[in-house]
């Protein structure tokens, strides 16, 4: 009896508590913030030429232009969520973006509340600054999209496509779920993705011995050269089918799956690598 009882206790605690927890559950689920607020700040100031420009946004857009300028004009658009629309406003008044000086050129610094209401807040940002600069940009959750720039690049986003074009130094990007597309790249390129395809068209003035990585996990591959380039290249995919015209000498054993060969004289590299998805390697020709 003492045991049927104690039992009947303990199953009676199992549903008290499963009732709580799905109460709990329920309640943040209604916790979705409702109010928007959306307010855009411009900033100013100098960058010498041959600097780096850099900035992270956890959430955010970043489109860099660059222009004949020796100014980094910023619009950042900031915009918070709450559940009233006086907390949403209050929120975005928490909210700071800077530019600060750096012994390596300009920092764009966007702080935020250190709550939980962190991440309900979003800063995208459309920046002009001058085409002769190096770039260095991160953010988490947005897309990045840069154009017209003759430094080095280097950007990051772990949800979002990158898209490059006209870039005259070599590229670095890096996403983790999201497309990446580079045009008229005239330089070396790094370019990788756990989820999503990479696109690259080299432009006819491109150095005709660049290093090229092309690497994602799940995704396809797609690469543009001019007729003249000289690269050892290395092609694999573990499911998918590699599609090439290039003037290509084959070195070793021919698969379905994995290439290496010799463009010219070998003198740069090409590296592109899939685990599903197929790969494509075409020349271009141009006017």
């Amino acid at each position: 009896m003492y045991s049927q009882t104690r039992t009947s206790l303990h199953l009676y605690g199992y549903i008290i508590g499963i009732t709580i927890l799905l109460c709990v559950v329920i309640t943040l689920a209604g916790c979705e913030p409702t109010s928007k607020f959306r307010r855009t700040l411009s900033l100013t100031d100098t960058i010498a030429t041959g600097n780096t420009f850099e900035t992270l946004t956890h959430n955010g857009e970043i489109t860099i232009t660059g222009g004949q300028t020796n100014e980094c004009l910023v619009s950042a658009t900031i915009t918070t969520y709450a559940m009233t629309d006086e907390e949403a406003a209050k929120l975005s008044d928490m909210v700071d973006v800077k530019l600060k000086k750096t012994n390596k050129g300009l920092s764009l610094n966007i702080n935020k509340p250190d709550n939980s209401w962190k991440d309900y807040v979003s800063v995208d940002l459309d920046i002009v600054l001058p085409k002769d600069n190096h770039l260095s940009l991160t953010t988490h959750n947005g897309d990045i999209q840069i154009v017209n720039i003759n430094g080095e690049v280097k950007c990051v986003t772990h949800n979002g496509d990158i898209k490059t074009e006209m870039i005259q130094g070599s590229i670095n990007a890096r996403t983790h779920n999201g497309r990446i597309e580079g045009i008229n790249v005239t330089s070396d390129l790094h370019f990788h993705s756990h989820n999503g395809a990479l696109i690259a068209e080299l432009s006819p003035d491109a150095n005709p011995r660049c290093d090229i990585s092309m690497n994602s996990h799940n995704g396809q591959i797609r690469l543009f050269t001019p007729i003249d380039l000289s690269a050892m290249v290395t092609i694999d995919t573990h499911h998918g089918l590699i599609h090439t015209d290039v003037p290509l000498k084959l070195l070793g054993k021919i698969e379905h799956d994995h290439i290496t060969g010799k463009l010219g004289n070998a003198e740069g590299t090409i590296t592109c690598e899939t685990h599903n998805g197929s790969i494509t390697l075409e020349t271009r020709e141009f006017d």
